[in-house]
């Protein structure tokens, strides 16, 4: 029998905590506004007390992955996974970072991460930015 491979863009629906849409964001990346959401989830909530907020990205993962690092820490209070999908948002409690993947090409994340939203609009401005990004909740 053939064991079917499953592409990350179709975790959607296997991520281990809820991914009903629970608030709108947007993220000011150089000139440009992208659109998003927050998952309703409790590391979620707890990062959009954060918000708004501008933040430097680094590259933790290059072709993957760009990162920040917001102020403060978060408790490590929901399940962990290793699925995401692209234009995903994940925390990492022990950084503290927030990962926006910007590619699908891996199987998994590097690290567990607990996914707390997405961006909606297409994430391919992350391959080669550099500098900060500002990411306010749309009233």
């Amino acid at each position: 029998p053939v064991t079917p491979q499953i592409h990350p863009l179709s975790l959607h629906d296997a991520l281990p905590i809820s991914t009903d849409v629970w608030k709108k964001i947007t993220l000011t990346v150089g000139e440009e506004t992208l659109h998003g959401v927050l998952y309703d989830n409790e590391t979620a909530r707890l990062f959009a007390e954060k918000l708004p907020l501008t933040v430097e990205l680094w590259n933790p993962a290059p072709g993957f992955a760009k990162a920040f690092d917001p102020e403060g820490a978060i408790p490590d209070v929901d399940q962990h996974t290793r699925l995401y999908e692209l234009g995903g948002l994940a925390y990492w409690y022990d950084g503290p970072s927030v990962a926006i993947f910007h590619s699908d090409h891996l199987e998994q994340t590097i690290v567990p991460v607990v996914t707390i939203g997405c961006i909606t609009d297409d994430v391919s401005i992350f391959a080669d930015y550099k500098g900060s990004i500002s990411i306010a909740l749309v009233p």
